[in-house]
């Protein structure tokens, strides 16, 4: 039984209870459980997973489309679609400095953002050259988003979950490799 109704403090509602105890519930009635608070922003990250791959799929399939109607040849369509991969190379090269040094949220807010200002860029102009270096661009920023977004799982799952969430298989520690003598 609840008396004086529940008081807002922080992201939590406080209620007292007919005991004279606090109770702390987490928003939506579950309690506070860190592994529900956990799944919560798993599914955050999952969600900007799904949608960056959907999106990132739709712009390829758009780019290659546009590049036909506009009568460009095959040739110089595929230098402009693989600035892509080049640059998904480089972002999967540098990513994790960037991740390291200013953290998760932050790399993956300025990579966000990188991505959309060049999906947003594309119809300024239609020099293909132009494109190849937004093209170039994006694949750094989708690479550089995989990577935080990967990294960020492995930071947030603690590790005794790791394991039991696929039994099938067998976790170890890989040990480094001997160091080389001279």
């Amino acid at each position: 039984m609840l008396e004086n109704g529940p008081h807002l403090i922080g992201n939590h509602d406080t209620a007292r209870h007919h005991d004279g105890h606090d109770r702390s519930i987490a928003l939506g009635g579950q309690r506070n459980n860190p592994m529900h608070l956990l799944m919560i922003s798993l599914l955050a990250l999952f969600a900007s997973l799904v949608l960056l791959i959907a999106g990132n799929s739709f712009l390829i399939t758009l780019l290659g489309l546009r590049f036909s109607l506009l009568g460009i040849d095959a040739a110089t369509i595929g230098k402009v679609m693989v600035c892509y991969s080049a640059g998904f190379v480089v972002g999967s090269l540098y990513a994790d400095r960037v991740v390291r040094r200013v953290g998760h949220i932050r790399a993956f807010a300025v990579f966000a953002a990188l991505a959309a200002m060049a999906t947003l860029l594309y119809p300024l102009t239609y020099n293909v050259w132009y494109w190849g270096i937004l093209r170039a661009i994006g694949g750094l920023t989708i690479a550089a988003l995989f990577i935080t977004i990967e990294s960020w799982f492995s930071a947030v799952a603690p590790t005794p979950t790791a394991p039991r969430s696929s039994p099938s298989i067998r976790w170890r520690r890989i040990p480094p490799p001997p160091a080389a003598s001279s």
